[in-house]
């Protein structure tokens, strides 16, 4: 049986963080603003906290075509949290 190496591990885990957060947006259609405005809230933390692998999953969600599509969901979000993103 082959060992992943490092960098294996961490791109599985880059991705599954992103394909998760996808899925919470599109699974949850009546909610997509808040749960937006709540991972907006969640990246700005990451950089906070400068883990920026983790950021760079939340942001890879968010500029995901299909999330990106969800323009009236996106149009509602407060500007408070699109700035402090």
């Amino acid at each position: 049986e082959k060992e992943e190496n490092g960098l294996t591990c961490c791109s599985m885990i880059f991705n599954r963080i992103a394909t998760i957060i996808v899925l919470h947006i599109l699974n949850c259609p009546n909610e997509v603003t808040a749960i937006l405005e709540y991972y907006l809230s969640v990246a700005k933390r990451l950089k906070t906290f400068r883990n920026y692998e983790g950021l760079a999953a939340v942001n890879a969600a968010l500029n995901h075509a299909c999330i990106q599509r969800l323009k009236p969901a996106w149009s509602s979000v407060s500007a408070k949290a699109k700035v402090n993103y």
